[in-house]
């Protein structure tokens, strides 16, 4: 089984990984830092943000290593508008699977 501190040491390898998000926004990429990166119990959690200046039609949100390998895509469709700001959330479970 896997100990509380696996949990922390992957969740940590996890966070030291990932470099930066990345939206899809009317057929075009825009590229935005981390917000915020958080361990809670089992979950790894990544925070996006989108400010007044992005506006269109979100079709994925994903997340880049420092290569610029996605290594999160999820489809989404969501429509921004210019006055409303957008904060996408990643929460990623950590278990282990036995066989």
């Amino acid at each position: 089984m896997i100990t509380t501190n696996g949990i922390r040491v992957f969740a940590e390898a996890m966070a030291s990984t990932v470099s930066k998000g990345g939206f899809i926004v009317d057929g075009r990429t825009v590229e935005v830092p981390v917000e915020s990166m958080s361990v809670e119990g089992d979950t790894f959690i990544v925070n996006l943000y989108l400010d007044d200046t992005v506006v269109g039609t979100i079709t994925a949100a994903r997340l880049y290593d420092k290569n610029g390998t996605i290594l999160l895509d999820r489809p989404d469709s969501v429509t921004k508008p210019q006055e409303k700001a957008l904060l996408i959330v990643f929460k990623i479970k950590l278990s282990e699977v036995t066989p």
